[in-house]
């Protein structure tokens, strides 16, 4: 439970009129640069090859005027979790108790247009930053969320943590909720910390953005389907074991679509066979499970969700790095397209929270999806910051959050790239005075 360690030290209070100034970014030789056209700063630095307090000494250094900074997340990777409380420690020192400070080990870090994940290769990324006038920020227990409020969240929880009746919450609000699993090296050591305080595991911390900021998501699922694609679930035991797809056995169609599949398909499937099940929203998208087993008896395929229905459309699928990539540029436009639809929400930072999965080891090459997902900010230096995850949380396909008002469900997702952009809900250029600054800033998203 959130603040399980020590709850009386830690302020969950609100920090309001935060996010004033211009965008910045240190690039390769850390050095300063600055995109004009908008208000909001957002900084990311990173450091690798460099282990422990040296390394977030450096990165730390780099932070101007630390003392004004208002919320920091501070992504380390796994080489560093012997030294993950003093790293906690020494960062919160270092900004002090008006920084709302999260922190989090994950299995590589993300930072300055970079994906470290090189295994045993020490990194971490530091972002922070300021929030517009009217942006508010609190750090709240998931479990005492008040969906019906306005405002986004962004999710952190380790792998013991009970999310389940968090994301229920969520299933009837236009709230957006996206964020990750961490990956702890050992389960007596905790992998989440808020200011200056390592949670215990079980922990999870929710961060809610409201006022005139709020958080577009994008979830790229990186599946493709294998033979048909509209297959109906005609029968269901205990909500997760499908027995009849379009009024056949489970286990005979599945025999039938793999000896049926692409040649190419097939090393794919040996690889890792799953399934897509159709989303409520009436996009088309598509929410990927892993197939769990098998119950031959009943001609059965256990499915790794508890709530699947008679009616749902389904379909056998096969990870693919070529799809993956594909999904995700798709997506990005779509969110882009969704931005100017729903009128000016002026992009300020983004989030990225890949599965372990992706990566190198997955595309094979370095920094593909990162690649992408800088192309749903404007300016030539677009602040993204984050880890990989053991898990990954959001809606299925874009969410604008509550300035849609649309209901999205947000799950539990694997082998996705999850990107939660931070943005300003209402454009001020033109009473700020900056006559041209609008027109440059849409002219940015292309």
């Amino acid at each position: 439970m959130l603040l399980s360690c020590n709850s009386s030290a830690l302020n969950l209070g609100s920090v309001n009129d935060l996010f004033a100034g211009r965008w910045e970014w240190w690039d390769d030789d850390l050095s300063l640069a600055a995109f004009r056209a908008a208000r909001s700063t957002y900084a990311c630095t990173y450091r690798r090859k460099e282990y422990g307090t040296p390394a977030l000494r450096k990165v730390l250094e780099e932070v101007s005027d630390p003392e004004s900074q208002d919320v920091a997340f501070l992504f380390v990777d796994q080489a560093h979790a012997d030294e993950f409380d003093g790293l906690v420690k020494l960062a919160a020192h270092h900004f002090g108790t008006d920084t709302q400070l999260i922190s989090l080990i994950g299995a590589g870090v993300i930072g300055e247009q970079r994906e470290l994940d090189v295994p045993n290769q020490a990194s971490l990324s530091l972002m922070t930053g300021k929030l517009p006038k009217g942006g508010k920020v609190e750090v709240v227990n998931p479990n005492n969320v008040d969906t019906t409020e306005d405002g986004d969240y962004l999710l952190f929880v380790d792998p013991w943590a009970n999310i389940e009746p968090v994301l229920n919450k969520f299933d009837a609000s236009s709230s957006v909720l996206a964020g990750g699993i961490s990956c702890p090296v050992s389960q007596d050591e905790g992998t989440i910390a808020y200011m200056d305080q390592v949670l215990l595991p079980g922990s999870s911390i929710a961060v809610k953005f409201s006022g005139t900021v709020g958080l577009q998501t994008v979830v790229a699922q990186g599946c493709r389907p294998i033979g048909r694609k509209a297959l109906t679930i005609t029968k269901v035991e205990k909500g997760q074991i499908i027995t009849e797809l379009d009024g056949k056995p489970a286990l005979q169609v599945l025999q039938e679509e793999t000896k049926n599949a692409k040649p190419e398909d097939h090393e794919l499937i040996q690889s890792g066979l799953l399934c897509g099940i159709a989303s409520s929203d009436g996009e088309g998208d598509y929410l990927s499970r892993q197939i769990a087993g098998f119950v031959p008896g009943i001609g059965g395929i256990i499915i790794a969700t508890p709530s699947l229905k008679e009616g749902d459309k389904f379909c056998f699928q096969v990870r693919d790095a070529g799809t993956a990539e594909q999904d995700l540029k798709w997506m990005v436009e779509r969110a882009k397209t969704a931005r100017m639809v729903n009128g000016n929400c002026r992009p300020m930072a983004a989030l990225q929270i890949s599965c372990v999965a992706r990566g190198r080891g997955f595309f094979g090459v370095p920094n593909m999806d990162i690649t992408n997902v800088m192309e749903m900010l404007p300016g030539d230096n677009p602040v993204v910051a984050g880890f990989f995850a053991n898990g990954e949380i959001g809606s299925v396909g874009i969410s604008l959050g509550s300035a849609s008002r649309e209901e999205k469900p947000s799950h539990l997702h694997g082998f996705t790239t999850v990107v939660a952009m931070i943005y300003e809900k209402s454009s001020q250029s033109v009473d700020e005075g900056a006559a041209g600054a609008k027109d440059e800033f849409l002219d940015a998203w292309g």
